[in-house]
């Protein structure tokens, strides 16, 4: 086969590939039209053929002009095969044409549509190949479509079933070529070659949130192989976004968006205030109790498929409504048991309250008041008699319970519960000092009842420690009938009268 030759279709090998050529107009295989290189006129019963320096393929029958081979862009062969021979045999029956090239490749006739061939391509990846033919006139470009059947590589992207598993990028591709994965040109992990006609690799979680297209790029003997693309939605990072307004009381459901069934875990600071799991809506809400009066700042973590981590923030505000301080135990006149004792009370969310000894110097202990609006404190007793003021400082302003006495106790005198008044008394109208004696050792209290008229307030004062006690009423133009009822620290009583008293004239 002389030149010139004329150049009618380049391709550039690229692995282990067949090439066939089919009609444009019918799409069915044209038949005597194939080749491969490397290869010999194929060997008919009886005869020979020989063609110098390329390996060619022609029509079956000797009379015809084998008319094509593989040559580099520029025009000289590929393959020179002087040292080839031809082998192999031709089954009349089944049209079919076999023989083996170096020990490396063979052609098929399919039927009688078409030569099909296949060859090892390790001596041309990479090659621009032209199909060239002596004569333009007797093959029609045109009508002829090449089709190459490569090892492309595929792809697919797998998740999991927990949200930790990293995703996994897989597929196929041509055995021994190495196969990288990248997004946006830069590689995820490392490059990996196929084995048994499969490969994976793991997605970093570091990936991030959102859709990406991987890019998969095989290469074969150092050449280009073909690529392919995969995309996956690894989900939407996590947003806290609620609540935006201030809240008064001690919980709220702090709330967001992220990732159809990610794991959501809320923490202020180092401790976790809870978890959630993203609903298939994209939102989630994690309940927050226990919050002090200000500002508070949460993180939330979303832990989504393919183990990727995203994080947001979100600040809110507790307004607690102020309230004055209460106290809850050792009132005024109470006794206590010398040593460590705790004081309590109801105050306003994040107050200072401040517990001082007011009847001699000594120092003071504070505390502050919880979420749930209440306080205690701890302080030591000695065996006397302590004056308490308590004070809080809340949102700017103060108030405070003052004159809270205490008295150790087991101190100061028991005597007998007596009145000085007896039924029948005259009281000048106005204020009217009543007294008597009854316990100082504990905590006992006197109370004076009017029973007649009705519905008017009672008086109630501690029995002093020398076991006196002093009471004072507003009086009326009367009568009145008053009774005096002593209350024990155990809650036992006792009751004087009744008496009935009168104004004097």
């Amino acid at each position: 086969m002389q030149g010139p030759f004329n150049l009618l279709y380049t391709y550039t090998a690229t692995g282990s590939t067949a090439l066939s050529f089919k009609s444009a107009g019918s799409g069915k295989p044209l038949a005597n039209v194939s080749v491969t290189p490397g290869a010999t006129t194929p060997a008919i019963p009886g005869e020979q053929f020989t063609f110098p320096a390329v390996g060619t393929t022609g029509p079956i029958s000797p009379a015809s002009d084998p008319s094509l081979c593989f040559t580099a862009a520029g025009g000289s062969p590929i393959v020179n095969n002087t040292s080839l021979q031809p082998c192999g045999s031709f089954d009349a029956a089944t049209a079919t044409q076999t023989f083996v090239v170096n020990s490396q490749g063979y052609i098929n006739l399919v039927g009688a549509g078409g030569w099909v061939i296949a060859y090892d391509s390790s001596a041309i990846v990479g090659q621009t190949l032209g199909i060239i033919n002596s004569s333009a006139s007797q093959l029609d470009l045109a009508k002829m479509t090449p089709v190459v059947d490569e090892d492309a590589p595929t792809a697919t992207v797998s998740f999991g079933a927990a949200v930790t598993d990293l995703a996994t990028i897989s597929g196929t591709g041509a055995e021994g070529a190495t196969i990288t994965v990248s997004v946006n040109g830069t590689p995820i992990g490392s490059p990996v070659v196929v084995s048994g006609g499969s490969w994976s690799l793991p997605i970093p979680a570091s990936i991030g949130a959102g859709s990406h297209t991987f890019t998969v790029t095989q290469t074969l003997n150092g050449a280009a192989a073909g690529s392919t693309t995969a995309t996956a939605d690894f989900g939407a990072a996590v947003d806290a976004t609620g609540p935006t307004a201030e809240f008064s009381g001690p919980s709220t459901a702090v709330t967001g968006t992220g990732a159809p069934g990610a794991t959501v875990i809320l923490k202020e600071g180092g401790a976790t205030i809870g978890t959630a799991t993203v609903a298939a809506n994209g939102t989630w809400s994690i309940e927050a109790t226990g919050l002090q009066d200000g500002a508070h700042t949460f993180t939330a973590t979303q832990t989504a498929r393919g183990n990727v981590v995203t994080t947001d923030t979100l600040t809110v505000t507790r307004n607690a409504t102020r309230v004055n301080v209460t106290q809850t135990n050792l009132f005024d006149g109470s006794t206590f048991r010398p040593g460590t004792n705790t004081f309590t009370g109801t105050g306003t969310p994040g107050a200072t309250i401040t517990l001082a000894v007011t009847n001699f110097a000594s120092g003071s202990v504070t505390t502050t008041v919880k979420a749930d609006g209440t306080w205690s404190v701890d302080r030591n007793l000695g065996s006397g008699t302590y004056v308490f003021t308590i004070t809080q400082d809340a949102k700017g302003s103060s108030d405070s319970i003052s004159d809270i006495t205490l008295r150790p106790e087991g101190s100061g005198v028991k005597r007998p519960f007596t009145t000085v008044t007896r039924d029948g008394d005259t009281y000048r109208m106005g204020t009217v000092t009543f007294t008597g004696t009854g316990d100082g050792t504990n905590t006992a209290t006197v109370t004076l009842k009017v029973v007649s008229p009705s519905g008017l307030a009672s008086v109630t004062v501690p029995v002093d420690p020398d076991g006196t006690w002093t009471l004072r009423r507003s009086m009326g133009s009367g009568p009145y009938t008053v009774t005096f009822t002593q209350t024990e620290g155990d809650g036992s009583t006792e009751v004087l009268g009744p008496y009935t008293l009168t104004p004097s004239s």
